[in-house]
């Protein structure tokens, strides 16, 4: 049985051990503050803690892509990591892009970071080394995820990229099982820590945790690094999928029909704009006034888009299938 098999245990399980004194942990969180995320209250920083306060977390910390905002928003509020989601390109050493949360950073060391990230030649080394020098704990973050662009994925770099860089990998909830596996089997080939989180664009905080002994977060980290902790653990499937849509579309309801598309243009469709343009004028013309209301509902409902779902979902998990095969020597032990 390997290790991260060790460490998962059922909710009900996790409850227990939070009782003996485990702490618990969402770690990759996102607010209104990412461009990806609708601008909703509901997904205010402040809300979303005040969610894993509810939800039994010990520690929140709330990761927006490239910006610390809410870091002014909950600075002093117990149990809050400051953090940041920071995507970098290093030609030379990987040739795609990586997503690092940094925790407990402040201003200057995100503009340290972000510096290292945007270069001309960006060099993870140069960022690995600067997050160690200022001891700031790291993660990397859904290993198997890459850009929707034309980028060139060099798969067979990510082994070394653990191996060399960092000590925690992370088991992402909006990734699917087989590629989530493939990141936990690779932190079990070079005995990496392991953590669970939700990576929730939509307020989902604490549907998968992390447990680990540690009074600070600090030392909650370092169980992490150590692999001293247990997990409960979820991963992308078709149902999973339909409740998250169905959660977008609530959100989407409340929010006019301007804001819906300025947000997937900055979003989903950030890469597609010919694609945003035909859907908003598509929208325009099916919900206008004399179009019948079983219309707007059916727009709004997630049943109409399962099978794109079901597709998406079967594509990713053979892709992961495919590329456990590629990386098939890397996880054999000497």
């Amino acid at each position: 049985m390997s290790h991260y098999a060790e460490m998962l245990v059922s909710e009900d399980r996790g409850e227990e051990l939070h009782a003996r004194g485990f702490k618990s942990a969402d770690l990759h969180v996102h607010s209104h503050h990412s461009p990806c995320v609708p601008g909703s209250p509901a997904l205010s920083p402040r809300e979303l803690y005040r969610l894993a306060r509810r939800s039994g977390l010990d520690f929140i910390a709330i990761t927006d892509h490239d910006n610390i905002e809410s870091h002014s928003d909950l600075a002093g509020c117990e149990g809050f990591v400051p953090g940041v989601e920071i995507k970098i390109k290093d030609r030379e050493r990987v040739g795609h892009t990586l997503h690092i949360n940094v925790y407990e950073l402040d201003r200057y060391d995100f503009v340290e970071l972000e510096s290292i990230a945007g270069a001309d030649s960006p060099d993870l080394e140069a960022f690995v080394t600067y997050c160690r020098g200022r001891n700031l704990p790291y993660v990397y973050n859904h290993p198997f995820w890459f850009e929707p662009s034309d980028e060139r994925v060099n798969l067979k770099a990510i082994p070394g990229i653990i191996r060399e860089y960092f000590p925690v990998v992370e088991y992402n909830m909006h990734r699917v099982r087989r590629k989530n596996l493939l990141a936990a089997a690779l932190a079990d080939r070079f005995e990496r820590g392991i953590v669970v989180n939700t990576d929730t664009h939509i307020g989902d905080v604490g549907r998968v945790r992390s447990l680990a002994r540690g009074e600070t977060f600090r030392e909650f980290y370092d169980s992490l690094a150590r692999r001293e902790a247990f997990l409960v653990n979820a991963d992308l499937s078709l149902k999973n999928l339909l409740q998250e849509g169905r959660q977008y579309l609530t959100l989407f309801r409340s929010m006019p029909p301007s804001e819906v598309f300025e947000f997937l243009s900055r979003g989903a469709l950030k890469d597609y704009p010919a694609l945003a343009r035909f859907i908003r004028s598509a929208y325009d013309r099916v919900t206008g006034r004399s179009t019948p209301q079983w219309v707007g509902r059916w727009l709004y409902s997630p049943d109409p888009y399962a099978f794109f779902i079901w597709l998406y979902v079967t594509f990713e998990n053979t892709h992961g299938r495919l590329m456990r095969r590629e990386l098939a020597p890397s996880l054999a032990r000497a």
